[in-house]
């Protein structure tokens, strides 16, 4: 019995190792589908030469697998980073494709990750997990793979490429502007043309400019806007968030960068829109390009209400200074027919209008009324005292009552004898 028992025991024992044995020859690993040509895996980068920064690096992520398996999952490529570079994250679709290795037809995954270097150097694109599901031979097997490292070296194609300037490196770039002006009221000058830069206070000017490029990431186009540039005494600035988009069509990739800024006049002068101008690398060409935007000057109108509004305290004050000036001249105009009714008028008026009337009674009157205020006389020839117009006044008397005398020579002696007296 106890010869059976210990039978029994070997026999187990036996096929345990056996189970064993047959368990691990058959286990199956994403290491040894390798090793055995299940899985081929490569990694590259598609330049050949140092590039330009700011430009497209793409790491190209080839898996391949035979016919008689396939992916049981989806692929993932974990992120990675690169030091002073943009690295756009695993795209969700592969570029899937059948070809023949080594005689043998093979399923076959491409996977792309862009990467732009932001400075010039030399760059280590790290080693990259990559996390893969394979059925082969009915059991699903997933596992990860190990790249190893790469390099590459990027610099600055031109001196003009720096901090100070807005700068691009890309293909088929494109600059554009959109002007739209939203007026308050029309401008009624039918000798003003539509095209003009003419506004008027109260207006608004928003002006849209786009870059666009391929090749590229619409995140590294320049900033084209600067609202400082807009601060103006006569206007105030509104700047809107920018429009960015990024598309890829047929493996192109196509971005575009929307900058809008609103300005609101509110005086009347002159109103400048800046220069823009951005240094372009093609990489198409591998050439130097400008493009630029000129610079507008808008000539800015007061409205009537702008005009009232702008200058209120000036008028003000000279509607004041008016309405006293002319609350005065009523005054005056009063004043003076209140003195010609009483004839109490300046003399010297009473004398020039008397002699413009050829009234030389009055004239002689007012003589003797000047001479009595002036000089304290009751006559105009005084014999005690002897006064400088006493000879013209002496003609004078003669002439006034002496017959068939000229009226000229009278007049010059009544003339002679008011200045005289004064």
């Amino acid at each position: 019995m106890k010869i059976m028992i210990n039978l029994l025991l070997k026999k187990l024992v036996i096929l345990s190792v056996l189970g064993l044995f047959f368990t691990s020859s058959f286990a199956t690993s994403v290491s040894d589908l390798v090793r055995q040509e299940q899985i081929v895996a490569t990694h590259y980068l598609n330049i050949k030469e140092p590039i330009p920064i700011a430009s497209q690096v793409t790491l190209i992520i080839d898996i391949s697998i035979p016919e008689s398996a396939k992916f049981s999952q989806g692929t993932k490529i974990n992120h990675f980073e690169v030091d002073n570079a943009v690295v756009l994250p695993q795209g969700p679709f592969a570029l899937n494709s059948v070809k023949r290795i080594n005689s043998k037809k093979y399923i076959n995954q491409l996977w792309e990750i862009p990467i732009f270097p932001q400075k010039s150097g030399d760059y280590i694109i790290p080693s990259i997990v990559i996390e893969v599901g394979v059925e082969h031979e009915g059991e699903t097997i997933v596992g990860k793979l190990v790249t190893s490292p790469l390099n590459f070296t990027s610099f600055t194609p031109s001196p003009y490429i720096s901090d100070e300037t807005h700068w691009l490196v890309a293909q088929n770039a494109k600059l554009t502007e959109n002007i739209t002006v939203t007026r308050v009221k029309e401008i009624g000058d039918e000798n003003t043309e539509q095209n003009e830069l003419l506004i008027n206070v109260g207006d608004s000017i928003e002006r849209e400019i786009t870059l666009t490029a391929q090749s590229s990431l619409s995140m590294l186009f320049p900033v084209l806007i600067d609202k400082n540039d807009y601060q103006t005494s006569g206007s105030t600035a509104y700047l809107a968030q920018g429009q960015f988009l990024d598309k890829e069509v047929r493996g192109t990739r196509n971005s575009s960068h929307t900058e809008k800024i609103t300005l609101v006049v509110q005086d009347a002068g002159s109103l400048v829109l800046p220069e823009v101008e951005v240094v372009w690398w093609d990489t198409k060409t591998n050439s130097e390009k400008r493009l630029s935007l000129p610079s507008q000057e808008w000539t800015v109108k007061h409205t009537f209400s702008s005009f009232v509004r702008a200058y209120s305290i000036q008028l003000s004050v000279l509607l004041v200074g008016l309405g006293a000036l002319g609350y005065g001249l009523y005054r005056l105009i009063k004043e003076i027919n209140r003195r010609k009714a009483t004839d109490t008028m300046p003399l010297w008026y009473q004398f020039s209008k008397a002699m413009r009337e050829k009234n030389w009674g009055k004239s002689e009157s007012v003589l003797y009324r000047k001479v009595k205020r002036d000089h304290n006389q009751l006559t105009l020839v005084d014999s005690q005292a002897l006064s400088p117009w006493d000879e013209n006044a002496q003609q004078l008397q003669k002439d006034r009552y002496r017959p068939n005398v000229s009226k000229p020579k009278l007049k010059t002696n009544l003339v002679a004898t008011w200045r005289k007296l004064r």
